[in-house]
């Protein structure tokens, strides 16, 4: 059964629809789905990774816009979900282009939902595949 067709919860559903919006770049439309107050986190050193920590909905959304809106294209594909109670957990993978360089990365993702909307997401992901894809830009992986 794919995720879509579990889409049966309204967690997964919204979820899906946040998924199918950063597939897309719709900036917006994501914002549309996130509480005012929620969270993203991403694990790592934040003196290492300058993506990593905790951040707002508005923090993280020039690093969102500046890295995929700079991409040749972009794809966001959900393998599975697993929702329970206000938790839907979202394995993924993303695959992109810039200038001959090819971005890939896999993702486990942990989202939580208030009121139909996204609260929090934990984004666990391979750091090492953003500095692959960094070093085939000559683009330095630490900020």
């Amino acid at each position: 059964m794919s995720a879509l067709e579990k889409a049966d919860h309204p967690g997964r559903h919204v979820v899906l629809a946040f998924c199918d919006r950063l597939s897309s770049r719709d900036f917006a439309g994501m914002r549309a789905l996130v509480t005012d107050d929620m969270t993203w986190f991403v694990p790592g050193r934040p003196d290492r990774i300058n993506y990593a920590g905790l951040f707002t909905f508005d923090q993280i959304l020039p690093n969102l816009e500046g890295f995929l809106g700079g991409l040749e294209d972009f794809s966001f594909s959900v393998i599975d979900t697993v929702a329970e109670g206000d938790m839907v957990v979202v394995e993924a993978r993303s695959q992109g282009r810039l200038n001959g360089a090819i971005y890939d990365n896999c993702y486990l993702m942990k989202y939580k939902l208030r009121d139909g909307r996204i609260l929090s997401l934990k984004e666990y992901l391979d750091h090492s595949n953003v500095a692959a894809f960094l070093e085939q830009l000559e683009i330095p992986a630490a900020s």
